[in-house]
């Protein structure tokens, strides 16, 4: 009996008494004297027996030598089997019985190792070990694209306009954050803050440097009467940003011709002194002309960022007015 048959036959019959599985499961098997002459089938050897005594029990081969012949039993019962799930098992159960005479059997149990068992657990399962896993199929075609999906809102401006940076002020981190500009670069807010009387570069990220170039810082004397410049210190003052070297200078006398000699002078802090002349031996001077101008300068004084410039006339004839243009690189 394969075992493809008994998978597959839901109502497998065979005129056995006992199934046994191997000659343990045989000798295992319990009788009495009503089971004389009965047979049953040892599956391992396919090999027939009969019970030819139960004290002791004596099983004989189908074809083998026998004692004298017994009277006639009773026709033994024959299992219908049929097969039913346990989990992922298959086992063998028996749903009737037939072919006997006498009282039926019960109904219900299964086939074990060893002969009919009660509990399910203890059934043999008839179907062989699983197989390995196959190899893994090749990959399938990649799939259409879909469809592109729905533009997201706009988000929140990352910086705020550009503006000059100014004191008592409260600056954001964003967004948007805050984007200033102080002496000529451009910086923005790292660090939420109010801003005092001076730039905290540890709060702020250079995002854009000073382009280089020339500079140029203009004074512009004149009287508001009309009269002729008169000498000493004058109001204008210029207070520069940045690191400056002075180039070269021109002074234009617009009005008519005249002679003027001017100083620069510098100071710092919040009131300076204008004590410190930077022109050296090279100060704006226009004699009989209305215009002069030196481009070479040598000995001027480089200035820092930082410092305040204002004009000291040293001397003046008839010049009512005065344009004094000063030419710098950055350094």
């Amino acid at each position: 009996m394969s075992r493809k048959n008994v998978e597959t036959s839901t109502n497998w019959r065979h005129p056995y008494r006992w199934v046994w599985a191997d000659s343990a499961a045989r000798s295992a098997q319990s009788v009495d004297s009503g089971d004389l002459y009965k047979r049953g089938l040892q599956i391992d050897t396919l090999t027939e027996y009969f019970l030819t005594d139960d004290s002791p029990v004596v099983w004989t081969a189908a074809g083998g030598s026998g004692g004298g012949s017994g009277a006639d039993g009773n026709d033994g019962w024959s299992p219908i089997l049929a097969v039913v799930s346990d989990g992922t098992r298959r086992v063998l159960q028996v749903s009737d019985w037939t072919g006997g005479e006498g009282t039926k059997p019960t109904t219900g149990q299964y086939v074990g190792a060893s002969g009919l068992v009660t509990l399910v657990a203890d059934a043999v399962d008839v179907r062989g070990a699983t197989g390995t896993t196959g190899a893994t199929g090749a990959t399938g075609a990649t799939g259409p694209t879909g469809a592109t999906g729905a533009t997201g809102a706009t988000g929140p401006a990352a910086w705020s306009a550009v503006a000059a940076w100014a004191g008592s002020t409260a600056y954001v981190v964003g967004p948007p954050s805050s984007v200033v500009t102080y002496l000529g670069e451009t910086y923005v807010c790292t660090t939420a803050h109010t801003s005092t009387g001076s730039f905290d570069a540890t709060k702020w990220s250079k995002v854009a440097a000073r382009g280089s170039g020339t500079r140029q810082i203009t004074f512009d004397l004149y009287m508001s009467d009309g009269s002729v410049l008169t000498t000493g210190l004058w109001a204008t003052e210029i207070r520069i940003p940045f690191g400056l070297t002075p180039a070269a200078w021109y002074v234009r006398l617009p009005n008519e011709s005249g002679s003027i000699v001017a100083d620069v002078r510098k100071g710092s802090g919040t009131y300076p002194a204008f004590s410190t002349s930077v022109a050296g031996t090279e100060k704006p001077t226009v004699s009989s002309a209305r215009e002069a101008s030196d481009t070479n300068l040598t000995t001027w004084t480089a200035l820092v960022a930082g410092d305040v410039l204002r004009v000291n006339v040293d001397s003046v004839s008839l010049a009512t007015r005065a344009i004094i243009d000063i030419i710098c690189t950055e350094s």
